[in-house]
């Protein structure tokens, strides 16, 4: 729950920072990584050094969209839009378990490696940002699957 109200904000002071601005860029806004790991580069190029990575389940704010996909954070730096996922604070909802032993996974897939080991507990509950098939990505940016939860009534 923690995460929830930090994430939000964060995200409304992001927001708020920019709401004089005459333009809108879509592209604006709190992410979260998905991939393993992503590169931060000084230019949108993968030619440009990588100058630090950020991991599965950072959080990134992004400035405005650059061109070729690359995106620019707040802090001046690039980074391209693939591995990564735009939080909509509007769009977090609860799960509740409903099976003895939830697996997180790091990837959809069965075959993924198991993130927690021992599995969450029955009723225990969890953030997630979307649906993707059979498969919900977590705010922490792993996945449960879809039959190990529920949404709390």
């Amino acid at each position: 729950m923690k995460k929830i109200i930090w994430i939000v904000t964060l995200l409304s002071s992001f927001l708020y920072s920019y709401n004089n601005e005459i333009t809108y860029d879509n592209d604006r806004g709190l992410y979260i990584v998905v991939n393993e790991i992503i590169n931060i580069r000084d230019e949108p190029t993968t030619k440009s050094d990588v100058l630090y990575q950020k991991y599965r389940g950072n959080m990134l704010l992004v400035d405005r969209a650059s061109n070729g996909g690359w995106l620019q954070l707040e802090n001046g730096k690039y980074i391209y839009k693939n591995g990564i996922k735009k939080l909509d604070p509007n769009n977090i909802f609860k799960l509740k378990i409903v099976v003895t032993n939830a697996r997180i996974r790091s990837k959809p897939s069965v075959k993924n490696g198991v993130v927690v080991e021992d599995g969450l507990k029955k009723d225990s509950e969890v953030f997630a940002i979307e649906k993707i098939g059979k498969w919900y990505l977590l705010i922490d940016g792993n996945y449960i699957w879809a039959n190990s939860v529920s949404l709390p009534e």
